[in-house]
């Protein structure tokens, strides 16, 4: 009867399980929850540091790597219990109300009651041993690879925060731009009233300032985006309202060799370190699979109580020692022997080839702070000379000592140097921020947001 009510009852409970409601609930939580940390977080300007602290506190990259790292340690855990003895204990009563009739005979009520205490101890269990250690390693695993997605995300909020500042400064830019151009149009449209300016000179004029409108709206846009892409680096809801600083970081000292970064970065990046102890654990592996032809051996201590109302109370004990060794599954060992062997020798080749990737990426990263100064800087002059060719031209075309057309093309050339020139701006901190993370040595900031 009770089965029935209990069947009942789940069956009623899945039957009044609302699958619009419920997601309806979930989202409205989620929300709220949301809403509280933007108005905590958000309610003042924020810095690079501020946006990679909350970054490392709230993302979901990095809180999944915690839970990995969690659930390395229960693995360790889960292992270490083979070493424990295994103890079973069970106790019986019975008890008969009335009295056994058989053959015509009657016996008397007849009261059983009993227990028992069985303990097993492994004594001999090299795999165990194996099992375990590889387990630890594990753990230092998880441990570095946590750290390294802490770094690796880092490297994608400082781009992120860069790209932003690049958008507000391109909208300041493009709406000066767009200034500039209203007011060349309105001039050249005066001339064509005049006679003195071709109507195409005006179109011309009106495409240029129409362009500039078209490009300012979509750096709006852009930016819109941009920091919806670092607010969800962040664990926000990307339609939040974010207002960011502007702060930007020194450029740290320099001084230091093309070979003594690639040394450095072989000594300290977390994969290299993964890899050193995923070889280990492959070491171990092997050794585990040896000892799956060793005997396992275990002592084991039983007891038992029996109280019977026919026969005298009984006490039994018994201690011995038991070993395990499967003999006819040498065929399926060998092959596991020689798989953990063959895995050894992949991961080691992995553990090299990331050796040599790692040199790589570190010289694509120093060479991709030099591109992006050189960039930088040649930008600004081609600027400089542009913005005085567009000076010089404007001039003459209000003497009428050249034709608009080619003011116009001066001032397009000037607003592209200009775009170029706040584009590159922050490319040369980027890439510093990609060498740091080629190398390994992403600093992380101290402390979480409040």
């Amino acid at each position: 009867m009770l089965i029935l009510i209990f069947l009942g009852g789940g069956l009623s409970g899945c039957r009044s399980f609302d699958a619009r409601q419920a997601r309806s609930d979930q989202a409205e939580s989620f929300r709220r929850q949301l809403a509280d940390k933007t108005e905590r977080w958000l309610a003042k300007p924020l810095d690079l540091r501020d946006c990679l602290r909350i970054a490392l506190t709230n993302s979901y990259p990095a809180r999944q790597a915690d839970l990995q790292r969690t659930l390395a340690k229960l693995g360790k855990d889960t292992a270490f219990a083979n070493f424990l003895p295994q103890v079973t204990v069970s106790a019986s009563a019975t008890h008969n109300r009335f009295p056994t009739t058989y053959g015509g005979m009657v016996f008397e009520r007849l009261n059983h009651s009993g227990a028992s205490l069985d303990v097993d101890l492994p004594i001999l269990t090299p795999s165990a041993w194996f099992l375990y250690a590889a387990r630890r390693q594990n753990v230092k695993v998880a441990e570095i690879s946590a750290h390294y997605v802490r770094q690796t995300l880092c490297l994608e909020v400082t781009r992120a925060y860069y790209s932003c500042l690049v958008q507000e400064e391109l909208i300041r830019a493009l709406r000066a731009q767009r200034d500039a151009a209203r007011e060349t149009f309105d001039r050249v449209e005066g001339l064509t009233a005049e006679g003195l300016s071709a109507k195409w000179e005006r179109e011309q004029a009106l495409a240029q300032l129409r362009s500039r409108n078209s490009e300012l709206a979509q750096a709006e846009r852009a930016l819109t985006t941009a920091k919806g892409d670092l607010l969800v680096l962040m664990g926000l809801p990307p339609d939040a309202d974010v207002t960011l600083s502007g702060k930007t970081e020194p450029a740290p000292p320099g001084g230091e060799t093309l070979e003594e970064l690639v040394i450095r970065a072989l000594s300290e990046h977390p994969e290299l370190a993964m890899a050193d102890r995923e070889v280990v654990i492959r070491d171990h592996q092997v050794r585990q699979a040896f000892c799956d032809f060793l005997p396992q051996l275990s002592g084991y201590w039983s007891g038992s109580y029996l109280d019977n109302s026919i026969y005298d109370r009984l006490n039994n004990w018994a201690l011995g020692l038991a070993g395990t060794w499967n003999v006819f599954d040498g065929l399926a060992n060998v092959a596991n022997y020689r798989a953990a062997k063959v895995n050894r020798t992949e991961t080691g080749l992995k553990r090299e080839y990331l050796f040599l990737t790692v040199m790589l990426e570190v010289i694509r990263a120093e060479a991709g702070i030099r591109d992006a100064a050189d960039a930088f800087r040649t930008a600004q002059q081609s600027y400089r000379a542009y913005e005085l060719k567009s000076a010089d031209y404007r001039a003459k075309m209000r003497e009428g000592l050249i034709p608009v057309k080619d003011s116009l093309e001066a001032e397009a050339e000037r607003d592209a140097a200009q775009v170029t020139v706040v584009q590159t701006r922050y490319q040369e901190a980027i890439a510093r921020a990609t060498l740091d993370l080629a190398m390994g040595v992403t600093a992380l900031p101290e402390g979480g947001i409040e």
